[in-house]
């Protein structure tokens, strides 16, 4: 490729990313094998995300989606691709986006309002700033009586609120959250995921959401990425055509039970091709 060739390919993914709060562009990871060989985890995967918006992706075990996670908020560099925000290259960059994992990593002994501070501390802010901070958006969200307390008090529930509590305090415009809600029983599950919602209609982040459940995926999000079995590339987008604020009775619209139905039979596929993979592996291993 030409200087002039490279420049307009570039000047080109820059202005399609300029449209994006969050554009991915052609990222792929493979990582070394015990043999010295190379892994593939993540195939190209170029997806752009709108600012405000809610997008959930789901896929089979295995198949790259945490990876994914881990190359946005520069914990990892992708093997091939850039990724943009705001039309800016910010591969390898950390401390960009608030990222928050299924387990809640609260610390033992710190008290709730000391763990949701923690964030703005460890970029620099004042620690009395920060806990004053902590304490407003515990009492805006319910939990002003708890600040207080130590983790081990809480429900698993309120951890996780006052773990979301801690990225939200952290100020980033765009939320990575990686099964947040995967460890909690049905009935919390739902509670939580109307929190969330109710959190996200009122700052309007971009949030990027990892699940294995189907209809937490269709109840918070504008759009649905279905990822392939590994290496994991984007196989279909799914729109949720449901009006929001998102409500109960919508569990069991038709329009619900359609996107639910379309999204298990690809979700099926991928897994059938993961537990092939899987086999295959194993038989070579036994007569390697």
């Amino acid at each position: 490729m030409t200087n002039s060739a490279a420049w307009s390919s570039s000047a080109a993914t820059a202005s399609g990313a300029a449209t994006y709060k969050v554009y991915i562009d052609g990222v792929s990871k493979s990582f070394t094998g015990p043999a010295g060989g190379d892994v593939p985890a993540l195939g190209k995967v170029s997806v752009g995300l709108r600012d405000g918006e809610f997008v959930t992706v789901v896929g089979p075990s295995g198949c790259g989606k945490s990876t994914l996670f881990n190359i946005i908020a520069g914990l990892v560099l992708p093997s091939t691709g850039r990724v943009y925000m705001d039309g800016t290259d910010v591969t390898g960059r950390t401390g960009l986006v608030g990222y928050m994992l299924q387990k809640d990593l609260l610390l033992p002994w710190k008290s709730v309002v000391e763990n949701v501070a923690l964030g703005l501390e460890l970029a620099g802010v004042r620690p009395a700033v920060a806990r004053e901070q902590g304490r407003a958006l515990l009492r805006r969200y319910g939990l002003g009586d708890f600040e207080r307390h130590y983790p081990h008090a809480l429900s698993g529930g309120m951890r996780q609120r006052v773990a979301l509590m801690r990225t939200l305090l952290y100020a980033k415009d765009v939320l990575l959250l990686d099964e947040p809600f995967g460890a909690l029983d049905a009935q919390t599950r739902f509670i939580m995921q109307q929190w969330l919602l109710d959190v996200w209609q009122e700052n309007k982040r971009t949030i990027l959401f990892i699940t294995h459940d189907v209809d937490e995926a269709i109840f918070l999000s504008d759009r649905v990425f279905i990822m392939s079995s590994r290496p994991g590339t984007i196989k279909e987008e799914c729109e949720v055509p449901l009006e929001r604020p998102r409500t109960l009775d919508m569990l069991t619209r038709p329009t619900f039970t359609a996107v639910k139905a379309r999204l298990f039979a690809l979700l099926h596929d991928e897994s059938m091709r993961t537990l092939t993979q899987q086999d295959t592996l194993s038989a070579a291993e036994r007569y390697a």
